[in-house]
């Protein structure tokens, strides 16, 4: 093939563009090779899409026949008119055919003429039933129908026969039309160029408007010849409705622009490769940019010259590229400038001219990976950070349990025996010192079970949060007997959780309510749950206590975070912030609602067990 066929932008709908069409069609370069045509042409020529794409006319018809094609197209160049020719051609294998060939001018987005677009009439059998008829009236009239154009006989004036099509094209009766000027079928801007051509006799064919009878005007394609009826001089016109060739040019313009905007003018890097032998066929500006060379030297090199993998790795990524059986690749791609850049390649199949290509999106991703890369060394780095502050939490909380305790039995020993034995002062100082050993006990045990919500955890299975909170509630049944709290509870829902972990978080939540109860009322809890989004349940644990400040409302979820002193409250300052833990473990969220003095609602978020699971556990 020419290497001017090879290196040209392609066209990728030519093809089905050109299928499309009811006539023989073809598209050539300047020169003068065929670079496009439907299946209607190869029969035409007897000749596969195969042998033609790349050859010229002399290549498919005798040679005087050949030269009379490559002077009417160097017309169109010349030109860069649409025109319309007939002639007999003989192809290689000797068949005779009388043909019709319309050539029209297929322009760049800049105006530059750089294809011609030919659609070829096939006459020979309307040129034989000439032949075989004679010039009697009777038998035009027979020749006249047989004929698929619009036909009009005048006598230089008045019309004195059409035949079927042309009443067809114009929407009108015979008796319509026979009797009147020739002029009446043409809109008035269009009778000047008819009536010059008719008073010359001209024989070319030359394009105007036809008009219907309902107003309206189509374009269309009219040649007149004179003949002798009985002595008489008439003209008899062919007219060719030509809205479907119009209709037709003006979408291969539509299309040329799609092409343009979906493919060269697209910010995407965009590459046509054919499958075979890797040879970039076409490239857009994006690449040109992305990988350094120009559009002519890509449309010049293989995707080896660009792909870091080895050439046998290659084929075998484009052959399963060619088979859809995958279309997404990851390849190191290499720049002009050596640069290795890592690209994600989305590839699929197209066609073009019979050709099985691959167009193929470039997307650069050397920048995401070092990000993605420097994001997991410092989530790596995080991660073991977080553990060893857990095993020191662990260690250091088990470690100070021991000496804690010889303490706490020391001072409680020391309380008991001389209580009394000493001047009131040293008593309170003892009290003072047994109370702080036993709120570090407390406060070593509080930071041991916050260290343990990841590592000594439990699996995730179906829970009824029913008999979760039933366990907590009896945890707590002294507690709130004592204060006589009311508790109301809503039916609650299955979930997905720990369930040790969970009946800890219900637990903390109403001993917080119970502990920061309104001193002029007694405590009243409601724990309830609402359907959430995505699969999730929203558990509310309400009461009617004192209520916590705007300003305090995410400062209370801090670890050792307290808002009131040890007197008035007592307490490690580490109950919500373990809450919060294990409701991040569980993967929800929690959070706080409340107004001074009003009371707080505490929302926590909890995945739905899934159907199967959850009966399946109901069941044991």
């Amino acid at each position: 093939m020419p290497r001017e066929v090879l290196s040209s932008p392609l066209r990728v709908s030519q093809r089905s563009f050109l299928e499309s069409l009811p006539f023989p069609a073809f598209v050539q370069d300047r020169s003068g090779h065929y670079v496009a045509c439907n299946g209607l042409f190869e029969s035409l020529v007897g000749k596969p899409v195969g042998e033609i794409v790349g050859a010229t006319v002399a290549d498919l018809i005798a040679p005087g026949h050949a030269d009379l094609c490559r002077n009417q197209s160097a017309e169109v160049w010349a030109q860069q008119l649409p025109t319309c020719h007939e002639m007999e051609v003989r192809r290689i294998d000797g068949v005779m055919r009388r043909v019709r060939i319309h050539r029209s001018i297929l322009r760049s987005e800049a105006d530059d003429v750089i294809e011609i677009l030919g659609i070829v009439q096939d006459v020979t059998k309307e040129y034989a039933a000439i032949a075989s008829l004679t010039a009697s009236e009777e038998r035009f009239a027979r020749l006249a129908e047989l004929s698929s154009e619009g036909m009009v006989l005048h006598a230089y004036g008045t019309i004195v026969d059409v035949n079927d099509a042309l009443l067809r094209m114009v929407g009108r009766r015979r008796d319509e039309v026979v009797g009147q000027h020739y002029l009446s079928l043409l809109p008035a801007e269009e009778h000047g160029v008819v009536s010059l051509h008719v008073e010359e006799r001209c024989s070319e064919r030359y394009r105007v408007s036809l008009k219907r009878a309902d107003g309206s005007t189509f374009p269309v394609e009219m040649r007149g010849n004179a003949i002798s009826i009985d002595g008489q001089d008439i003209r008899v016109t062919t007219v060719t409705d030509i809205s479907a060739r119009i209709a037709a040019e003006q979408a291969m313009r539509e299309r040329e622009l799609l092409y343009r905007q979906m493919f060269e003018n697209n910010r995407a890097v965009k590459l046509l490769i054919d499958p075979l032998n890797g040879q970039i066929v076409d490239a857009n500006p994006a690449a040109a940019a992305f990988y350094g060379w120009t559009l002519d030297e890509l449309r010049r090199m293989n995707i080896a010259q660009i792909n870091a993998l080895p050439p046998e790795q290659i084929k075998s990524e484009m052959d399963r590229a060619r088979s859809e059986s995958r279309l997404f690749f990851r390849f190191p791609h290499r720049t002009k400038h050596d640069e290795i850049k890592q690209v994600e390649v989305y590839s699929g199949p197209c066609t073009f001219h019979g050709r099985a290509l691959l167009h193929s999106i470039i997307v650069d991703v050397t920048d995401r990976d070092r990000a993605v890369a420097e994001l997991r060394d410092k989530t790596d780095a995080l991660a073991q950070s977080n553990a060893d502050l857990q095993q020191f939490a662990y260690v250091a909380s088990h470690d100070l349990q021991e000496p804690l305790r010889s303490v706490v039995s020391y001072l409680q020993l020391l309380e008991k025996r001389y209580r009394g034995h000493l001047d009131e002062e040293a008593d309170t100082f003892i009290r003072y010192a047994v109370d702080g050993a036993k709120r570090m006990g407390a406060l070593i045990q509080d930071l041991l079970s916050y260290s343990r919500v990841d590592s000594q955890g439990g699996d995730f299975e179906p829970l009824d949060c029913d008999r979760v909170l039933s366990n907590s509630m009896a945890n707590l049944h002294s507690l709130l007997g004592s204060l006589d709290a009311k508790v109301t509870i809503d039916h609650l829902p299955w979930v997905l959780g720990d369930g040790p972990q969970l009946s800890s978080v219900f637990q903390n939540l109403i001993g917080n309510a119970v502990k920061y109860r309104h001193r002029a009322r007694a405590p009243e809890i409601h724990i309830s749950a609402q359907p959430g989004q995505g699969g999730e349940w929203v558990f509310c644990v309400r009461d009617n206590g004192i209520g916590i400040g705007e300003e305090f409302q995410e400062r209370i979820f801090g670890i050792f975070q307290r808002l009131h002193t040890q007197a008035a409250y007592p307490g490690t300052g580490i109950g919500l912030a373990l809450v919060r833990r294990i409701i991040n473990r569980h993967g929800g969220r929690i959070w706080v609602e409340s107004k001074e003095g009003e009371g707080c609602a505490f929302f926590f978020t909890l995945r739905e067990a899934p159907p199967l699971e959850r009966r399946a556990a109901a069941a044991s």
